[in-house]
């Protein structure tokens, strides 16, 4: 039996309700409709210029990555989201960022640009997660990356007190490599 799945199908405008109302639907393929609900004179989709409508949730495929399942979000910012993804059959772990809005897009790109400046000037270092695929063409927009099992460098300044905790030499080391 296939895995249920979570969309998010976007902000839609109802008849007498004054705010947008985010709309997600769970379900399972060919037992639920899993489809974004119809325009009607009390439903609309609110248009946001710029802002993609899909969203990523745990147990979720990617579409443009067949086989590839998100399984926790990592982190946010401004241009999106940060996903755990694993390969259902081989277990492989991927990082997936995303971004949600097509104004910040070009920030993305930009990212891809320095890696590639990055790896010409370095190498390839095993201290800088390779990037190993992207997708600027259609939703959702991300970039995909190797998963390192170290957590990140915020949470290890956590671990350590705080980032002021953590002595100068240290701090120089770190933003040198």
């Amino acid at each position: 039996m296939p895995s249920p799945r979570w969309l998010a199908h976007g902000t839609y405008l109802f008849k007498g309700v004054e705010e947008p109302v985010e709309i997600f639907e769970a379900g399972v393929d060919r037992f639920a409709p899993l489809t974004p609900p119809g325009e009607t004179e009390k439903v609309r989709r609110q248009d946001h210029e710029g802002i993609l409508g899909w969203r990523p949730a745990a147990g979720q495929m990617i579409e443009a990555r067949p086989n590839w399942e998100l399984e926790r979000k990592l982190g946010e910012g401004g241009f999106g989201e940060v996903w755990l993804a694993i390969h259902p059959k081989t277990g492989d772990r991927r990082v997936f960022k995303f971004c949600f809005d097509g104004e910040r897009l070009r920030g993305l790109q930009r990212e891809i640009t320095l890696f590639r400046l990055l790896k010409e000037e370095l190498g390839d270092r095993e201290d800088i997660a390779r990037i190993l695929d992207w997708n600027f063409d259609r939703v959702p927009y991300f970039i995909e990356s190797e998963y390192t099992a170290g957590g990140s460098l915020v949470d290890w300044a956590h671990d350590e007190g705080g980032l002021g905790a953590v002595p100068l030499a240290t701090r120089l080391e770190i933003g040198r490599v």
